[in-house]
């Protein structure tokens, strides 16, 4: 960074205690996600190795991170959440907010950029651990075309999300377009979504190694369908208003 950047930053706002966690937890998303795919990749070779326990996730994970951020004062979280280090007289290395997020942003716009990065998390790991194969596009998937489709559809929501919360125009237009795929998908996938539910009801108890709950198949059987639709329309809305949003902020 020149001294002229230097000189810009240290006149920015300072993050606050709220935003450096929720950097600290976007990092972990990505963290645990990652975490996740290497075990499986082990557990294909030693099924012992297939399952990390979380406190050693979590743990690994704390180390990490305060040696990346103390080291470089960079990680995903952060630069998503605009947070740099400025060496502020008086105050020495102070964490700093970049304005043109600051401006741009909205409670909103944070919390849909989150709720898309955790998607993306969710969706790139979930068939490694109990996840049926999805349906898509009116056709159920084998196992092998769901996993590949999951991690690519959930790496690229991880990055949205990432993009969304550095208030990028193009992220929005991007999320618009994942989303209205997800949307036609569910639609056209509408009348297999039900036993996806209570195979996916079914596989996730097994998982946790919990019996299954009496009227619960029956609960997932109705309401998959409706979230199937639902809930990218929702997405594709609020992904609507935070393009806007952010064309104008721009």
């Amino acid at each position: 960074m020149s001294s002229h950047d230097q000189q810009q930053t240290q006149a920015w706002p300072s993050a606050s205690k709220k935003r450096r966690l929720l950097a600290v937890y976007v990092d972990f998303l990505l963290f645990s996600a990652a975490v996740a795919l290497v075990c499986w990749a082990l557990g294909r070779l030693d099924p012992s190795l297939a399952v990390a326990p979380l406190w050693v996730q979590i743990t690994t994970f704390l180390v990490v991170e305060a040696i990346v951020v103390k080291a470089v004062a960079w990680s995903p979280g952060h630069w998503s959440l605009g947070i740099y280090r400025a060496a502020v007289p008086g105050l020495g290395p102070t964490p700093v907010v970049s304005p043109n997020i600051v401006n741009a942003e909205r409670w909103w716009t944070v919390l849909l950029g989150v709720l898309i990065a955790l998607e993306g998390t969710k969706m790139a790991v979930r068939w490694s651990m109990w996840h049926p194969p999805v349906p898509l596009m009116g056709a159920q998937l084998e196992f092998a075309p769901s996993a590949v489709f999951s991690v690519v559809m959930g790496g690229m929501l991880c990055a949205v999300g990432l993009f969304v919360l550095r208030c990028r125009p193009k992220a929005a237009s991007v999320g618009m377009a994942l989303y209205a795929i997800a949307l036609i998908s569910g639609a056209l996938s509408y009348e297999l979504w039900s036993s996806w539910a209570a195979a996916d009801v079914v596989a996730r108890r097994e998982y946790r190694g919990l019996p299954v709950r009496e009227g619960e198949i029956e609960t997932m059987r109705r309401w998959a369908p409706m979230l199937a639709v639902g809930a990218p329309a929702l997405m594709l809305a609020w992904l609507v208003a935070a393009g806007r949003r952010f064309s104008r902020a721009a």
